[in-house]
């Protein structure tokens, strides 16, 4: 868990860089190609991801007010059934992986981009809704 937390500080391009030199043991010409940078590009890449990895830092600051304001918009919207305002919540680059508590995978594989995740939560938010209301309604 701990690593987890530690790449979660990276970038996407710094975290395979780091993972495929530091953990693969990959040479940077094969990760250049990889990842469509310059060896130099992906040198000076895992320099920076070894930096920060060791400094602690995470790939940007938020105050505090700011991380309260955005989860309770998103929660909002998740609640509002609002597509739109989901999106603006969310990262162009978002993925969500599933975890089912090591029974078996959630999804077969991670949900990428904006349009597949909002569109994900939003059904999950509707089932569960549904789900809810039905139980509300059963006569005792």
């Amino acid at each position: 868990m701990a690593f987890l937390l530690v790449l979660e500080r990276l970038g996407p391009v710094e975290r395979a860089v780091f993972l495929l030199h530091d953990v693969f043991d990959y040479r940077y010409d094969d990760i250049a190609e990889i990842v469509g940078k310059s060896q130099g590009n992906c040198r000076q890449l895992a320099v920076r991801a070894r930096r920060r990895i060791v400094d602690d830092r995470p790939r940007f600051e938020t105050s505090r007010g700011r991380r309260e304001e955005l989860a309770d918009r998103f929660l909002a919207a998740m609640v509002d059934g609002d597509l739109d305002a989901l999106v603006a919540t969310l990262a162009a680059d978002v993925v969500v992986v599933g975890d089912s508590g090591g029974v078996s995978p959630s999804w077969p594989r991670p949900i990428l981009g904006v349009d597949k995740v909002s569109r994900l939560l939003l059904r999950r938010t509707e089932m569960r809704t549904a789900i809810h209301h039905r139980h509300i309604a059963l006569p005792a």
